[in-house]
């Protein structure tokens, strides 16, 4: 036999009962009763040979009889569920509680919801749902749905596949949704307290950082955006991200270094961090894969804490044969199979990899480092084969990458416990703000350095390979062989008596040591402070006016900010995730107030994303027309403003806003022209769109909303004719047909046209006849589904522009992986759009610069999505760095679903 402990054939018994049984893989077609005689044989030979003392035989039968005992029971149990379960297919309205929240989708959220049965004796079958975004949901919620509900698709195995390892038998297209009850006990106390924890990271930290500190921190992994979960997945990093035996590592070895000063024996210590461990566990939602991590952490720290490999590795058996009894269908877990070689390698070559760290270095590096670095490269060897073989892909940039990153990461969790600290202070007063700035930047910094190092990494050419077959099988052979290699060397040395680093009783510092860290330390944090601070006070200043049109898919969001720090954010676009990523690539951390947001009108393309932004930012007030509304975004966003005491103010024509020393006239609707009830007609509702007219100096802005050309005359009518061109014209309804007739224009005459449309929108937007339009008058035009986010500076003086505006060809379309299949929509969107910010692109390094231009300065970002520049609000107009998960996507936002009417042509 192989020479392993006993605990270590209970690990082979489960693994291989697992595999074999109905729940695995390699399921053998055995009948039920066939399955449970097979199990019983198997306990009864178990229980025979620890009588004869055969240690190794009797833990491989007694876990193989258990586990397999386990499935074919689970397998009976499951059959009968289904069956006596009847999926509800059809439209209808329903009532359901959600059983777990799933990372939302621009206009939407998804969660696992479990039907309400008729019966009062069984449970209604689970489905997975698409739907509206508000009121946002926590598991235990009760709530009533109107939708369609579906069988699972057969066009996408895997889909149906991951539908088929939840449990659920089929999904639910929600179009509208309301929150009966909220969830009660004790997991949806849990909830409130994560998502206190969230928002308090999002008032003080930017985004894409907020999400990543939200992620490794709490394990909302949601809230990670789709470019930085990509660039982490290209760079072998994904331990990073999700909650992980890494994280939990990290936690056991924040408190165990905190408990260590405190002079407790061992014993104690290890219960301490144990607790730790249970709490964090907990708070990082205590879910399957989240309780997995949390047990092979506490393995590891047996191995730590206690010196003894032999506990370590029966603790580690001891694991894996209890979580596969409690659910043999974990086996085919990817997260499973890679947490236990990734704990079983790092017990085996963890401290012989920190010894080689600390050779490399001659011993110089600290020992967190030299640790740090040691536990990531064992993690990564012992794990490489199987991501071979299951990805068929391979990280060449990802020892570098793990040698540069993961030693920031404890930094990134230190930051992050400090944003959570931070964000509450920030609403105290105003100047805590500017006051907690340098504390502010250096809890965002190994946040940044993350993001920013795993995107560069991640730009390398053939960063990461993907591996046909049968290279991948090859590729795989080869790692195992080499992880084999590693482990005889490091067994060798363990019997020629050299003592794991790990192992080894750690020598004292002398004093001279003490002083020189504590020098280090000082200097470090002084560096930092004054640094934060230096970017405080040089931050660049305004110009009079800058007026940014984000790129923000089909939708508008349009931000003005004034040189004496005033902002108005005019619409929000239809993803709040989206739009908190433009503003805070905009906005310094340490002033994120917005004095005025207006919503023109209530679609959701306008509306959707500004329920999302009153966690974030500080909001003075709410401006829009008044008119009553139905739809997801504005109900959220008045619920919004009422549950924060915002202030809401009513806009119509006449109304004038101060901005500085710009001012905004509203120039449509009148209050004549808005109804006192919700309308159904997409168009009338465009008809009472605000149409805003900004003025500084000689120099004028046009915000024409989603006013369609029946308005044309009522808004030329309130333009003064004097002659003279306008600067820039936000052109109206996305530019459709209907948009901004030629006798508008003719009396505008703009400089500049931007168009605000989602790249590939189903509506054709922007349409032929009105680009035609456009340059009939001379105008020059921008579009955000070619560009990008446009950004102009406005002086009140300058009265000319000469340079053209050029910009990158118009994006590739997406070819769908014939291995997966197209992704699952839910409306009908285009498959390629995974995420909002994970559009088509054929070039996933699409870094692309600033073009200065002049009205005087007219500053032209061509933005791809995130990064901003190197501090965040300071200098976003340098260009955004390129996102995207692979090669074929990119940071476009994807077309909106429709409205109230089915016309498309008069929604969007």
């Amino acid at each position: 036999m192989l020479r392993l402990p006993r605990a270590g054939w209970l690990a082979v018994g489960a693994i291989g009962a697992a595999l074999l049984s109905d729940s695995g893989s390699f399921a053998l077609p055995l009948p039920p009763w066939l399955g449970l005689a097979l199990s019983a044989v198997l306990l009864a030979v178990g229980i025979g040979a620890a009588v004869l003392r055969r240690g190794p035989l009797a833990a491989l039968c007694l876990a193989g009889g258990s586990v397999w005992l386990r499935a074919t029971v689970a397998s009976l149990l499951a059959g009968s569920a289904l069956a006596a379960s009847v999926l509800p297919i059809g439209s209808g309205e329903w009532e359901a509680v959600v059983t777990d929240v799933s990372s939302p989708n621009g206009a939407e959220q998804r969660a696992f919801v479990r039907l309400e049965s008729s019966s009062d004796t069984e449970s209604g079958p689970l489905v997975y749902a698409w739907l509206p975004r508000y009121p946002a949901l926590i598991p235990g919620d009760h709530i009533s749905v109107r939708g369609t509900v579906a069988a699972a698709p057969t066009d996408a195995p895997g889909f149906a596949g991951f539908l088929e390892s939840r449990g659920a038998a089929g999904t639910l297209k929600a179009r509208e949704l309301a929150l009966t009850a909220a969830g009660g006990g004790f997991t949806a106390s849990v909830e409130q307290l994560r998502c206190g924890i969230e928002e308090a990271l999002s008032q003080a930290i930017p985004e894409p950082e907020a999400g990543l500190a939200a992620g490794i921190l709490i394990g909302l992994r949601e809230r990670v955006s789709r470019a930085v979960a990509d660039d982490f997945t290209t760079t072998g990093l994904t331990h990073v991200v999700a909650i992980s035996g890494w994280n939990i590592a990290l936690v056991a070895g924040i408190a165990t270094a905190l408990l260590r000063a405190t002079g407790l024996a061992r014993r104690p210590r290890s219960a301490i961090v144990i607790a730790a461990i249970v709490a964090y566990t907990i708070l990082a939602g205590a879910e399957a894969s989240v309780i997995r991590a949390a047990v092979m952490g506490v393995v590891v720290l047996i191995a730590r804490e206690g010196g003894r490999p032999s506990g370590a590795a029966a603790a580690l058996g001891l694991a894996c044969w209890g979580l596969l009894l409690v659910e043999p269908r974990m086996i085919d877990d990817i997260g499973l199979q890679l947490s236990l070689a990734a704990t079983a390698g790092l017990l085996a070559l963890g401290g012989h990899a920190e010894s080689a760290v600390r050779h490399v270095t001659r011993g110089r590096a600290p020992r967190w480092l030299a640790e740090t670095l040691g536990v990531s490269l064992a993690a990564q060897l012992s794990t490489l084969p199987l991501i071979l073989l299951h990805f068929g892909r391979l990280s060449i940039i990802s020892p570098l990458a793990n040698v540069l990153v993961a030693p920031v990461v404890p930094l990134a969790m230190l930051g992050a416990a400090v944003g959570v600290l931070l964000g509450p202070a920030l609403g105290i007063a105003p100047f805590m703000s500017l006051l907690l700035a340098p504390l502010l930047l250096g809890s965002w910094l190994p946040l940044a350095a993350m993001t920013r190092g795993a995107g560069l990494l991640a730009d390398v050419p053939l960063a990461n390979v993907e591996l046909g077959q049968p290279f991948d099988l090859v590729t795989a052979a080869f790692a195992t062989l080499a992880l084999t290699v590693a482990l005889r060397a490091a067994r060798r040395r363990s019997t020629d008596g050299q003592i794991s680093p790990a192992e080894a009783p750690s020598a004292a510092p002398t004093l001279a040591h003490a002083h020189r860290r504590r020098r280090v330390a000082v200097v470090a944090v002084s560096t930092m402070l004054v640094a934060a601070v230096s970017v405080v006070l040089v931050a660049r200043p305004l110009p009079g006016l800058q007026v940014s049109v984000f790129d923000i898919g089909q939708g508008d969001a349009i931000l003005l900010q004034a040189s004496d720090g005033s902002r108005m954010l005019v619409d929000g676009g239809p993803d709040p995730d989206l739009l908190v990523r433009r503003l805070d690539e905009r906005i310094p951390i340490w002033d994120r107030t917005i004095d005025l947001v207006v919503l023109t009108h209530p679609h959701e393309d306008h509306s959707g994303g500004l329920a999302g932004l009153a966690p974030r930012y500080k909001i003075g007030r709410i401006a829009e027309t008044g008119m009553p509304s139905t739809g997801s975004g504005v109900t959220g966003l008045r619920a919004t403003v009422t549950d924060r005491g915002i202030a809401r103010v009513r806009l119509v024509a006449g109304d004038v806003v101060p901005l500085g020393e710009a001012r905004a006239e509203v120039l449509w609707p009148t209050r004549e022209a808005i109804p006192d009830h919700a309308l159904s007609d997409g168009r009338a509702v465009n008809g009472t769109s605000i149409v805003l007219a900004v003025s500084l100096g000689q120099q004028r802005v046009l915000l024409a909303g989603d006013a369609e050309d029946d308005h044309d005359a009522d808004i030329a009518a309130a333009i003064p004719h004097d002659g003279q061109r306008w600067d820039l014209l936000k052109v109206a309804h996305h530019g459709s047909a209907t948009a901004s007739s030629r006798s508008l224009l003719e009396t505008l005459r703009p400089r500049l046209a931007a168009i605000s449309s989602g790249v590939g929108n189903s509506y054709g937007h922007p349409a032929p006849a009105t680009l035609q339009r456009l340059r009939d008058v001379g105008a020059r035009v921008w579009r955000t589904d070619e560009q990008g986010t446009l950004t102009v500076d406005l002086d009140g003086r300058t009265r000319s522009a000469t340079a053209m505006l050029t910009g990158p060809p118009r994006p590739a379309g997406c070819v769908a992986d014939p291995a997966i299949g197209p992704l699952p929509s839910a409306h009908g969107r285009d498959p390629c759009y995974a995420r909002p910010d994970g559009g088509t692109h054929s070039n996933r390094s699409a870094r692309t610069a600033a073009l200065h231009l002049t009205i005087p300065t007219l500053a032209a970002t061509h933005d791809r999505g995130g990064g901003g520049g190197l501090v965040p609000g300071l200098s976003g107009d340098a260009g955004g760095r390129r996102c995207g998960p692979a090669p074929g996507r990119d940071c476009r936002a994807p077309p909106r679903r429709g409205q109230d009417v089915a016309d498309g042509a008069s929604t969007a």
